[in-house]
Protein backbone atom coordinates (compact mmCIF):
# COMPACT_ATOMS: atom_id res chain seq x y z
CA UNK A 1 0.00 0.00 0.00
CA UNK A 2 0.98 3.48 -0.40
CA UNK A 3 -0.07 7.13 0.36
CA UNK A 4 0.43 9.45 -2.30
CA UNK A 5 0.39 13.22 -1.19
CA UNK A 6 0.36 16.44 -4.00
CA UNK A 7 -0.89 19.92 -2.56
CA UNK A 8 -4.02 19.47 -0.16
CA UNK A 9 -5.18 15.80 -2.47
CA UNK A 10 -4.18 12.46 -0.96
CA UNK A 11 -4.73 9.54 -2.38
CA UNK A 12 -4.26 5.85 -0.81
CA UNK A 13 -3.59 2.62 -3.54
CA UNK A 14 -3.98 -0.88 -1.74
CA UNK A 15 -2.46 -3.47 -4.18
CA UNK A 16 -3.33 -7.42 -2.58
CA UNK A 17 -1.55 -10.51 -3.86
CA UNK A 18 -3.52 -13.38 -3.93
CA UNK A 19 -2.86 -17.23 -4.76
CA UNK A 20 -4.19 -18.95 -8.20
CA UNK A 21 -7.29 -20.38 -6.06
CA UNK A 22 -8.65 -16.55 -6.16
CA UNK A 23 -8.27 -15.25 -9.55
CA UNK A 24 -11.09 -14.46 -11.07
CA UNK A 25 -13.42 -16.54 -12.82
CA UNK A 26 -13.95 -15.89 -16.42
CA UNK A 27 -17.50 -16.81 -18.23
CA UNK A 28 -17.57 -18.23 -21.92
CA UNK A 29 -19.94 -19.78 -23.49
CA UNK A 30 -18.12 -23.47 -22.66
CA UNK A 31 -18.15 -22.54 -19.14
CA UNK A 32 -15.34 -20.91 -16.87
CA UNK A 33 -11.87 -21.44 -17.46
CA UNK A 34 -11.63 -23.42 -14.63
CA UNK A 35 -13.41 -25.93 -16.30
CA UNK A 36 -16.67 -25.41 -14.52
CA UNK A 37 -20.25 -23.78 -15.56
CA UNK A 38 -21.78 -20.62 -14.09
CA UNK A 39 -25.42 -19.85 -14.61
CA UNK A 40 -26.71 -18.39 -18.31
CA UNK A 41 -28.34 -15.48 -16.40
CA UNK A 42 -27.70 -14.29 -12.42
CA UNK A 43 -31.59 -14.41 -11.47
CA UNK A 44 -33.15 -13.21 -8.46
CA UNK A 45 -34.86 -15.63 -6.06
CA UNK A 46 -38.24 -15.80 -6.82
CA UNK A 47 -38.89 -14.44 -3.57
CA UNK A 48 -36.79 -10.92 -3.73
CA UNK A 49 -38.02 -10.61 -6.96
CA UNK A 50 -41.26 -8.29 -6.52
CA UNK A 51 -39.20 -6.45 -3.73
CA UNK A 52 -36.43 -5.54 -5.73
CA UNK A 53 -36.29 -1.86 -7.29
CA UNK A 54 -33.91 -0.46 -10.13
CA UNK A 55 -32.59 2.87 -10.52
CA UNK A 56 -30.42 3.72 -13.28
CA UNK A 57 -28.41 6.85 -13.24
CA UNK A 58 -27.05 8.24 -15.72
CA UNK A 59 -26.75 12.21 -17.80
CA UNK A 60 -26.41 11.00 -21.41
CA UNK A 61 -27.95 7.68 -21.41
CA UNK A 62 -28.03 6.42 -25.62
CA UNK A 63 -25.74 9.13 -27.05
CA UNK A 64 -23.29 7.17 -27.73
CA UNK A 65 -25.35 4.89 -29.39
CA UNK A 66 -26.85 7.74 -31.58
CA UNK A 67 -23.75 9.22 -32.32
CA UNK A 68 -22.37 6.14 -33.73
CA UNK A 69 -25.78 5.73 -35.90
CA UNK A 70 -25.50 9.26 -37.13
CA UNK A 71 -21.80 8.96 -37.68
CA UNK A 72 -22.41 5.52 -39.81
CA UNK A 73 -25.04 6.80 -41.79
CA UNK A 74 -23.16 10.16 -43.18
CA UNK A 75 -20.21 8.78 -43.86
CA UNK A 76 -21.71 6.26 -45.74
CA UNK A 77 -24.26 8.73 -47.72
CA UNK A 78 -21.54 11.11 -48.15
CA UNK A 79 -19.68 8.58 -50.24
CA UNK A 80 -22.54 7.91 -52.02
CA UNK A 81 -23.65 11.49 -52.66
CA UNK A 82 -19.74 12.00 -54.15
CA UNK A 83 -19.75 8.71 -56.35
CA UNK A 84 -23.02 10.08 -57.88
CA UNK A 85 -21.84 13.82 -58.28
CA UNK A 86 -18.43 12.00 -60.24
CA UNK A 87 -20.82 9.79 -62.44
CA UNK A 88 -22.36 12.82 -63.41
CA UNK A 89 -19.26 14.72 -64.14
CA UNK A 90 -18.22 11.73 -66.23
CA UNK A 91 -20.84 12.56 -68.87
CA UNK A 92 -19.83 16.35 -69.26
CA UNK A 93 -16.33 15.40 -70.37
CA UNK A 94 -14.60 13.74 -72.95
CA UNK A 95 -10.83 14.27 -72.19
CA UNK A 96 -9.05 11.30 -71.66
CA UNK A 97 -7.13 13.03 -69.00
CA UNK A 98 -9.89 14.23 -66.91
CA UNK A 99 -12.27 10.73 -67.51
CA UNK A 100 -8.88 8.53 -65.76
CA UNK A 101 -8.65 10.88 -62.88
CA UNK A 102 -12.58 10.26 -62.40
CA UNK A 103 -12.01 6.37 -63.00
CA UNK A 104 -9.53 7.06 -60.08
CA UNK A 105 -11.41 8.53 -57.83
CA UNK A 106 -14.34 7.15 -58.01
CA UNK A 107 -12.11 3.31 -57.57
CA UNK A 108 -11.52 4.60 -54.24
CA UNK A 109 -14.95 5.57 -53.17
CA UNK A 110 -16.12 2.20 -54.40
CA UNK A 111 -13.91 0.82 -52.18
CA UNK A 112 -14.50 2.77 -49.47
CA UNK A 113 -18.25 2.40 -49.90
CA UNK A 114 -18.20 -1.17 -49.62
CA UNK A 115 -16.01 -1.29 -46.72
CA UNK A 116 -18.44 1.28 -44.78
CA UNK A 117 -21.77 -0.51 -45.03
CA UNK A 118 -24.59 0.72 -43.46
CA UNK A 119 -27.88 -0.51 -42.79
CA UNK A 120 -30.61 0.95 -40.74
CA UNK A 121 -30.52 -1.21 -37.26
CA UNK A 122 -33.75 -1.97 -36.02
CA UNK A 123 -32.63 -1.99 -32.80
CA UNK A 124 -32.12 1.47 -32.74
CA UNK A 125 -34.96 3.25 -30.81
CA UNK A 126 -33.80 -0.15 -27.50
CA UNK A 127 -30.12 1.25 -28.50
CA UNK A 128 -30.57 5.13 -27.81
CA UNK A 129 -33.75 4.98 -24.66
CA UNK A 130 -32.71 4.95 -21.21
CA UNK A 131 -33.66 2.00 -20.80
CA UNK A 132 -30.71 0.89 -18.44
CA UNK A 133 -32.63 0.08 -15.65
CA UNK A 134 -35.15 -2.23 -17.27
CA UNK A 135 -32.71 -4.05 -19.34
CA UNK A 136 -30.88 -4.90 -15.73
CA UNK A 137 -34.04 -5.54 -14.10
CA UNK A 138 -35.04 -7.84 -16.90
CA UNK A 139 -31.31 -9.98 -16.85
CA UNK A 140 -31.88 -10.53 -12.86
CA UNK A 141 -35.72 -10.36 -12.57
CA UNK A 142 -36.64 -7.77 -10.09
CA UNK A 143 -39.70 -7.21 -10.60
CA UNK A 144 -40.10 -3.93 -8.16
CA UNK A 145 -40.52 -0.28 -8.74
CA UNK A 146 -38.27 0.75 -11.92
CA UNK A 147 -37.06 3.92 -13.08
CA UNK A 148 -34.12 6.05 -14.24
CA UNK A 149 -33.28 9.81 -12.92
CA UNK A 150 -30.87 12.54 -14.60
CA UNK A 151 -29.68 15.49 -12.35
CA UNK A 152 -26.23 15.51 -14.24
CA UNK A 153 -23.25 15.11 -12.03
CA UNK A 154 -25.90 14.79 -8.78
CA UNK A 155 -27.52 11.52 -10.38
CA UNK A 156 -26.33 9.20 -8.37
CA UNK A 157 -26.70 11.27 -5.45
CA UNK A 158 -30.37 11.59 -6.29
CA UNK A 159 -30.55 7.84 -7.29
CA UNK A 160 -29.81 7.43 -3.40
CA UNK A 161 -32.62 9.81 -2.40
CA UNK A 162 -35.30 7.73 -4.74
CA UNK A 163 -33.72 4.95 -2.96
CA UNK A 164 -34.54 5.77 0.66
CA UNK A 165 -37.77 7.19 -0.62
CA UNK A 166 -38.96 3.88 -1.85
CA UNK A 167 -37.70 1.82 1.22
CA UNK A 168 -39.39 4.14 3.96
CA UNK A 169 -42.80 4.22 1.76
CA UNK A 170 -43.16 0.91 1.23
CA UNK A 171 -42.79 0.33 -2.28
CA UNK A 172 -40.24 -2.15 -1.69
CA UNK A 173 -37.64 -3.52 0.62
CA UNK A 174 -34.24 -3.00 -1.29
CA UNK A 175 -33.39 -0.91 -4.44
CA UNK A 176 -30.26 -1.65 -6.74
CA UNK A 177 -28.61 1.67 -8.31
CA UNK A 178 -26.74 1.32 -11.24
CA UNK A 179 -25.10 4.39 -11.96
CA UNK A 180 -22.56 5.12 -15.34
CA UNK A 181 -21.34 8.02 -17.71
CA UNK A 182 -18.97 7.98 -20.33
CA UNK A 183 -18.40 11.09 -22.40
CA UNK A 184 -14.74 10.27 -23.84
CA UNK A 185 -16.10 8.31 -26.24
CA UNK A 186 -14.83 8.39 -30.13
CA UNK A 187 -17.91 9.17 -30.51
CA UNK A 188 -19.27 12.03 -28.00
CA UNK A 189 -15.85 13.61 -27.01
CA UNK A 190 -16.19 16.02 -29.72
CA UNK A 191 -19.14 16.93 -29.06
CA UNK A 192 -19.48 17.03 -25.53
CA UNK A 193 -16.08 18.32 -24.40
CA UNK A 194 -16.66 21.22 -26.86
CA UNK A 195 -20.00 21.69 -25.02
CA UNK A 196 -17.68 21.39 -21.39
CA UNK A 197 -15.38 23.89 -22.85
CA UNK A 198 -17.87 26.52 -24.58
CA UNK A 199 -19.55 27.14 -20.57
CA UNK A 200 -16.19 27.08 -19.08
CA UNK A 201 -16.20 24.19 -16.69
CA UNK A 202 -13.49 21.79 -18.65
CA UNK A 203 -9.67 22.67 -17.33
CA UNK A 204 -7.85 23.52 -19.99
CA UNK A 205 -4.45 23.12 -18.56
CA UNK A 206 -1.73 21.71 -20.73
CA UNK A 207 -0.29 19.64 -18.06
CA UNK A 208 -2.79 16.84 -16.45
CA UNK A 209 -1.17 16.69 -12.85
CA UNK A 210 -2.25 20.62 -12.51
CA UNK A 211 -5.82 19.77 -13.54
CA UNK A 212 -6.07 16.66 -11.66
CA UNK A 213 -6.56 18.13 -8.03
CA UNK A 214 -9.59 17.06 -6.51
CA UNK A 215 -11.13 18.83 -3.33
CA UNK A 216 -7.98 21.11 -3.56
CA UNK A 217 -7.94 24.80 -3.62
CA UNK A 218 -6.13 25.31 -6.89
CA UNK A 219 -8.52 23.01 -8.76
CA UNK A 220 -10.46 25.51 -11.75
CA UNK A 221 -12.00 22.97 -14.01
CA UNK A 222 -13.39 19.91 -14.81
CA UNK A 223 -11.67 16.86 -16.01
CA UNK A 224 -14.02 14.57 -18.37
CA UNK A 225 -13.73 11.00 -18.17
CA UNK A 226 -16.09 7.75 -17.31
CA UNK A 227 -17.36 5.92 -14.39
CA UNK A 228 -19.80 3.69 -12.90
CA UNK A 229 -20.79 2.15 -9.51
CA UNK A 230 -23.12 -0.01 -8.36
CA UNK A 231 -24.97 -0.04 -5.03
CA UNK A 232 -27.69 -1.98 -2.90
CA UNK A 233 -29.76 0.21 -0.46
CA UNK A 234 -31.59 -1.76 1.88
CA UNK A 235 -32.85 -1.33 5.15
CA UNK A 236 -30.67 -3.02 8.47
CA UNK A 237 -33.69 -5.67 9.73
CA UNK A 238 -33.82 -7.17 5.63
CA UNK A 239 -29.95 -7.14 5.41
CA UNK A 240 -30.22 -8.89 8.40
CA UNK A 241 -32.47 -11.55 6.99
CA UNK A 242 -30.15 -12.65 4.54
CA UNK A 243 -26.90 -13.00 6.77
CA UNK A 244 -25.26 -9.40 5.94
CA UNK A 245 -23.85 -6.53 7.34
CA UNK A 246 -24.28 -3.22 5.51
CA UNK A 247 -21.24 -1.33 4.91
CA UNK A 248 -22.71 2.27 5.45
CA UNK A 249 -25.49 3.88 6.63
CA UNK A 250 -27.62 6.09 4.69
CA UNK A 251 -28.05 8.94 7.25
CA UNK A 252 -29.97 11.36 5.78
CA UNK A 253 -30.93 12.31 1.82
CA UNK A 254 -32.51 15.48 0.18
CA UNK A 255 -33.79 16.38 -3.25
CA UNK A 256 -34.30 19.93 -4.37
CA UNK A 257 -33.90 22.30 -7.20
CA UNK A 258 -32.71 26.43 -7.01
CA UNK A 259 -34.62 27.28 -9.88
CA UNK A 260 -31.61 29.11 -11.21
CA UNK A 261 -29.12 28.90 -13.95
CA UNK A 262 -28.28 25.61 -15.75
CA UNK A 263 -24.38 26.27 -14.71
CA UNK A 264 -24.43 28.42 -11.91
CA UNK A 265 -25.00 27.73 -8.56
CA UNK A 266 -28.00 29.76 -6.55
CA UNK A 267 -25.42 29.67 -3.23
CA UNK A 268 -27.64 30.47 -0.78
CA UNK A 269 -30.29 28.19 -1.34
CA UNK A 270 -27.33 24.91 -1.57
CA UNK A 271 -26.66 26.56 1.91
CA UNK A 272 -30.25 26.65 3.15
CA UNK A 273 -30.69 22.66 1.25
CA UNK A 274 -27.33 21.36 2.59
CA UNK A 275 -28.69 22.60 6.49
CA UNK A 276 -31.61 20.94 6.15
CA UNK A 277 -30.12 17.93 5.25
CA UNK A 278 -27.41 17.88 7.90
CA UNK A 279 -30.27 18.55 10.26
CA UNK A 280 -32.45 16.03 9.60
CA UNK A 281 -29.56 13.67 10.62
CA UNK A 282 -28.57 15.44 13.56
CA UNK A 283 -32.38 14.96 14.34
CA UNK A 284 -32.87 11.49 13.27
CA UNK A 285 -29.70 9.81 15.03
CA UNK A 286 -28.60 12.27 17.90
CA UNK A 287 -25.44 13.50 15.88
CA UNK A 288 -23.68 16.92 16.34
CA UNK A 289 -22.82 18.54 12.94
CA UNK A 290 -19.38 20.30 14.70
CA UNK A 291 -18.18 16.62 15.73
CA UNK A 292 -19.07 15.20 12.81
CA UNK A 293 -17.09 18.15 11.02
CA UNK A 294 -13.76 16.59 12.18
CA UNK A 295 -14.46 13.79 10.63
CA UNK A 296 -16.75 14.75 7.26
CA UNK A 297 -15.22 14.65 3.54
CA UNK A 298 -17.66 16.27 1.18
CA UNK A 299 -17.71 15.27 -1.92
CA UNK A 300 -19.61 17.30 -4.62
Amino acid sequence: SALFTRGETQAMVVTTLGTGEDEQYIDSLDGTTKGTFLPERWMLPESLRDETGVVFASAFPGGDRMADEFRRFYVWNNLREQMDTLEELRRYTSDAGTLGEIERRLAVLRDEFERNPYEFDRRFIFRILAMGHSQFAEYIGARGPNTHVNAACASTAQAMAVAEDWIRTGRCRRVIVVSADDVTSDNLMGWIGSGFLSTGAAAIDDRVEEAALPFDRRRHGTLLGMGACALVVESQDVAAERGMRGIVEVLSTETANSAYHGTRIDVDHVSDVMNRLVTSAERRFGLNRYTLAQQLVFIS
